[in-house]
């Protein structure tokens, strides 16, 4: 089973709960401008699943903060990337291909919501809490000894 199917089926186990992911300082990666972005993405994940406590998942409050969400993710990994381009990062092309393995599987998603709106919402929130926390905690970890060696901060 590949990770992807692992992440979506731990949170169909616990769909009904949604509970919004807590910052804390092992989501750091060392790097304040990287940090900030991250701290950011979050508060988004955590905006789009209150109000989908409230609110259908056609609703433009919903669309929008998921459509911030995914535009800011995009600033995000090219600001990821280019920190690695600059600085010769050796795992850059696996990365790149996780944030466009992201992009996709998130446009998917989406557009499977008007098809089985409730089922597709807890899979589609899911994907997006499971995604960021195994992004930042194990994939963003894996540069962040790399930066640090290299002086940033």
């Amino acid at each position: 089973m590949d990770l992807e199917s692992k992440l979506i089926m731990d949170f169909q186990k616990s769909v009904i709960k949604r509970e919004p992911l807590q910052w804390s300082g092992r989501f750091s990666v060392g790097i304040k401008e990287l940090d900030i972005q991250h701290l950011k993405l979050i508060n988004l994940l955590n905006r789009l699943i209150q109000v989908s406590e409230t609110n259908s998942i056609h609703s433009e409050i919903i669309k929008s903060i998921l459509e911030e969400m995914t535009t800011y993710a995009q600033v995000h990994f090219k600001t990821e990337e280019k920190l690695m381009e600059t600085y010769d990062f050796p795992q850059i092309r696996e990365h790149k291909k996780r944030h466009l393995d992201f992009q996709v599987k998130t446009m998917d998603l989406y557009e499977e919501l008007g098809k089985n709106t409730e089922q597709q919402a807890g899979v589609l929130y899911g994907f997006l809490t499971d995604w960021w926390t195994h992004h930042i905690l194990q994939e963003d970890m894996a540069y962040k000894e790399f930066f640090i060696d290299k002086g940033l901060r």
